[in-house]
């Protein structure tokens, strides 16, 4: 899900197909920032590109996003459809990420996007050991003033499921992200001038909206929600690639982040594991209690006097 770009036009009203040789700005998905080209990238690459590479970062604002152009690949056309490839890019189409860099001087320059194998560690920063092996190599895209001919891409359109399924983890991770504050243990004790009322207010909302994302998750993860729900696997069983999303989203550490600021001590879960406890119990017993009344209940119904013989008709 990380990987998923909307391709946006130059104007972000006009819609229609993406042609080739125009230019377009990419959008995450993810983050809803937009690509932009950068500085000259920190890690070491080719002696020759050095000084004619520029890195890939993400921004906010789309005014300081870059626009990049999609070069078809002549070779890679079919001939079934030759008119409309010759205009159009496909939804698996081979293409060249061209970008124009327009210098100091108002002379444009033109970049073209490669991949540059290099050290985790030179990316990152120091790796952590636990998890990665030292001098672990990535490949990382960056852009050169070269255009080489191994430096072909192909677009690879995501279906309507995956759009859903990003979407649902994308507005479930922001929803357990903005109530981090309104859980917080300290949060009724901050001094501000909003009302007692109004915060309780608040927070009553958040608790809501939390509780329903975490089932909806639950169910999710189980492959329950009627919604999403996936036809490679049964209902009611757990999804591997759905854990592989959650683990790639920070989900795991979003909920930890919601038990530290809801509970900072490991004592207040111990307390409300016991509150559980007793709600169990007190709901079995009443259950228990409606069996034994219904049971009761049908005995007298069933329960007929015997008849006495010394009574005249």
């Amino acid at each position: 899900t990380n990987g998923m770009f909307i391709i946006e036009a130059e104007e972000m009203h006009q819609g229609g197909y993406i042609r080739w040789g125009q230019p377009y700005r990419l959008k995450h998905l993810t983050t809803n920032s937009y690509v932009a080209v950068g500085l000259t990238p920190t890690w070491e690459i080719n002696e020759s590109d050095a000084n004619l590479s520029k890195s890939l970062t993400l921004v906010e604002s789309r005014e300081q996003s870059g626009l990049f152009y999609f070069d078809m690949v002549f070779q890679t056309l079919s001939s079934k459809n030759l008119d409309n490839e010759l205009v159009h890019v496909q939804k698996d189409s081979y293409f060249r990420l061209r970008y124009l860099h327009q210098g100091r001087d108002q002379q444009q320059k033109e970049y073209w996007l490669t991949t540059v194998e290099v050290s985790n560690d030179a990316v990152q920063g120091k790796a952590d050991s636990e998890f990665q092996t030292e001098n672990e190599l990535i490949f990382v895209p960056t852009f050169i003033a070269r255009k080489r001919e191994g430096d072909i891409f192909k677009i690879a359109k995501a279906n309507q499921s995956e759009m859903m399924v990003t979407c649902f983890l994308i507005n479930s991770q922001r929803t357990l992200r903005r109530s981090l504050k309104f859980l917080d243990s300290n949060f009724f004790e901050k001094e501000d001038d909003q009302p007692f009322s109004q915060k309780y207010k608040s927070f009553q909302s958040v608790v809501n909206k939390v509780e329903s994302c975490l089932n909806e998750m639950n169910e999710f993860c189980q492959n329950k929600l009627h919604s999403h729900l996936s036809t490679e696997i049964g209902y009611g069983e757990i999804n591997l690639s759905f854990q592989n999303v959650l683990r790639e989203q920070f989900f795991l550490e979003i909920l930890v982040d919601l038990l530290t600021s809801c509970f900072k001590k490991c004592s207040e879960l111990y307390e409300i594991q016991k509150i559980e406890r007793l709600e169990q119990k007190d709901l079995e017993d009443e259950v228990q209690s409606k069996q034994n009344m219904n049971y009761l209940f049908k005995r007298q119904l069933s329960y007929s006097p015997p008849m006495d013989r010394n009574k005249k008709h």
